[in-house]
């Protein structure tokens, strides 16, 4: 190893402070066991040999945008996209495309890219089935060639798509309706265009730029053709128009700040990488990011840092459509509403976003045959002020809410309700006022009706009467209490019932009298006749 390549190398690992944190990548690899439990990959529809396959992963948060990743494989292409996804988080600018790590997938080396929101500028329809030209059959006939088909899908490009083992023709492309004047759309695209300058991101179609018409977020995708060796960013390449000619001052202070010579340390080579960029690729991404730098500086000069996207942004843009992303789109935007041809093949106006909980721009003054869709910036529109869409359903409610003068009305009778309320004295008064309840009535009072209840009432109260033979028993069995033998001396004046040494007054229970026992029977008589109208002894 050179001394020059050893030094080049301890540099690498010298990461300056402001960097620091930013240098611990997040999520650079997915693997088989990242995947959910019993997915599925499921092919995309799409040309060309690599075909892009959609699958699921256990968590929502190893990859932005998921758990819904896109696996698509190949080493070359995976290194190019995850350094692109590097490259934005060393400018602060993560958000602006999808999120690329690498991954090994079923024995494929590859990378994976995160779901983003909205819907693609424009679509691509295939309705048309073709055949395999003779070109990829042997001569001597025969099946068709592997190497030969992927060679003839590869130089067909976008125009003929593969799908369940049939070919089909491009036959049309259709441009989602997107409101270019949003002020969100305008720097979103602004922001894209001159994050692609700094990556050399060739092939931005607008298949590749996905609009949330609700948030107004703009995100690029599939950024497997960037970070070559290309090292200019004013010149028109492929898809690339050139560098923006205006700037959001915010997004324009990120790229300010970056360093171009720490770059490096987040484009080499880390653990799990399945493929890594070039000397050449990495020393060109420097050059590029201070030449954008410069471009910025002068920019300034010229007037071209906007603070405020507004209409007068937009008018400038699409003054010169073929030098900015937006200008291109309005006037793709254009050209399917009058019905033109691009790419060969005639275009149209896709459907359009799901209507948002929010006021639309009405068309009242225009005659039916006139009207366009309101988000189409190009299309004639009226000058009424913006009015919220009233749903069927809310204007039935509304029908059935009472009129102001119905509720002042049911106010007023409330209060009259209120004001013929007894206060509390009035109340107390009311209740020492009311006679008093009835008393409950006795259950001996009430005689069974049955002969046999009155039986059975006789037999229950008679078991309960002590009977004269068990007393005459018990008399015999009593024995005599003797009277205690008391020292004169230690007696007192007081009786039996005296207080303890605790104070307490001991007091024994009496026997019941002779003539206590009399009475009792003598009731339990009565009740039994009372109850049978016979004597109990009967």
């Amino acid at each position: 190893m050179s001394e020059k390549t050893a030094k080049s190398r301890r540099s690498s690992n010298s990461i300056p402070r402001r960097n620091a944190q930013k240098v611990a990548r997040r999520a650079t690899f997915v693997a088989d066991g990242d995947l959910a439990a019993n997915v599925t990959m499921t092919k995309m529809a799409g040309g060309g040999v690599n075909p892009v396959m959609r699958t699921q992963l256990k968590s929502s948060t190893l990859i932005r945008g998921g758990p819904t990743v896109y696996f698509k494989p190949g080493k070359k292409d995976a290194r190019h996209a995850v350094a692109s996804t590097r490259l934005a988080r060393f400018l602060e600018m993560e958000a602006v495309i999808s999120h690329n790590a690498f991954t090994k997938l079923n024995d494929d080396e590859g990378f994976v890219s995160g779901q983003v929101p909205g819907v693609p500028l424009r679509r691509l329809e295939y309705d048309a089935q073709i055949q395999l030209p003779k070109s990829v059959y042997p001569k001597k006939g025969g099946p068709p060639i592997p190497r030969e088909v992927e060679m003839w899908l590869t130089n067909a490009g976008s125009t003929v798509m593969q799908r369940d083992g049939k070919y089909f023709q491009l036959t049309g492309i259709a441009y989602n309706p997107v409101d270019y004047k949003d002020p969100r759309i305008q720097k979103g695209m602004s922001d894209l265009q001159i994050f692609d300058a700094i990556s050399s991101q060739v092939d931005r179609h607008g298949g590749n730029i996905y609009v949330d018409a609700q948030t107004g977020k703009v995100t690029g995708i599939d950024d497997d053709l960037s970070m070559g060796t290309r090292s200019t960013v004013d010149r028109a390449l492929d898809k690339y128009p050139g560098l923006p000619p205006l700037v959001d001052r915010a997004t324009a202070q990120k790229i300010l700040e970056a360093k171009p010579e720490t770059l490096h340390t987040f484009l080499e080579h880390r653990e799990n990488d399945v493929a890594d960029l070039t000397p050449d690729e990495i020393k060109a991404a420097e050059i590029r990011l201070r030449d954008v730098q410069a471009y910025l500086r002068k920019l300034e000069e010229t007037g071209g840092i906007v603070d405020t996207w507004d209409d007068t942004t937009y008018q400038r843009l699409v003054q010169d459509p073929t030098k900015s992303y937006l200008g291109l789109a309005v006037r793709d935007l254009q050209n399917a509403l009058n019905g033109g041809l691009a790419e060969g093949v005639p275009t149209k106006l896709g459907p359009p976003p799901p209507p948002p909980w929010a006021p639309v721009r009405p068309t009242a003054d225009m005659p039916p045959q006139q009207q366009h869709l309101p988000n189409v910036p190009t299309s004639p529109r009226s000058g009424t002020t913006v009015q919220p869409r009233v749903r069927l359903a809310d204007q039935r409610l509304a029908d059935q809410q009472p009129d102001d003068q119905q509720l002042l009305d049911q106010q007023l009778l409330d209060q009259q309700l209120l004001d013929q309320q007894p206060d509390n004295e009035q109340l107390l008064d009311q209740f020492e006022a009311f006679p008093p309840l009835p008393r409950r009535p006795n259950p001996w009072s009430v005689l069974p009706r049955s002969p046999s209840a009155q039986a059975a009432a006789s037999r229950r109260l008679a078991a309960r009467r002590p009977r004269p033979a068990e007393k005459e028993k018990e008399k015999e069995k009593e024995v005599p209490r003797r009277s205690p033998v008391v020292d004169p001396s230690e007696s007192s004046s007081e009786s039996d019932n005296s207080p303890t040494e605790s104070g307490a007054t001991i007091v024994s229970p009496s026997r019941p009298t002779d003539v206590e026992v009399e009475r009792q029977n003598e009731a339990w008589e009565a009740i039994v006749q009372k109850l049978t109208g016979n004597s109990p002894d009967e």
